[in-house]
């Protein structure tokens, strides 16, 4: 009878221990799975904060590349405005010395010796 009631202790013995076996096995499915889970959905959140961010960084990117370029533009029409100024000054002072050829020699006399006098008050 001690037999008996041996192997009944082995068998339930057996039996808890598979029963173990098979919830250690659901529990770490059941783990795997969560983890996984997580995994996914931190990788989600990073990839849309990333969007988000290079969305951010695109679009203040473009407003500052289209107001460079406005500022570009607008340089661009002065350097412009002020090229054709200087080229208007330019024939005015061609004409008046070809107009008072005398005048423009005297002037130019003056102002030779006005440089030549502030030179030797220099050295």
């Amino acid at each position: 009878m001690a037999d008996r009631g041996f192997e009944k202790v082995a068998r339930d013995l057996s039996s808890d221990f598979s029963a173990l076996r098979d919830d250690v096995r659901k529990l770490t499915n059941l783990v795997s799975d969560l983890a996984s889970d997580q995994a996914d959905t931190t990788r989600s959140s990073v990839k849309s904060a990333m969007d988000r961010a290079r969305d951010r960084f695109s679009s203040t990117a473009d407003r500052f590349s289209s107001q460079a370029s406005d500022v570009a533009d607008r340089f661009a029409s002065q350097a412009s405005d002020v090229g054709e100024r200087v080229r208007g000054a330019g024939h005015e002072i061609e004409s008046r010395i070809e107009r008072n050829p005398m005048t423009a020699i005297m002037i130019a006399i003056v102002g030779g010796l006005l440089i030549g006098a502030m030179s030797r008050s220099r050295r």
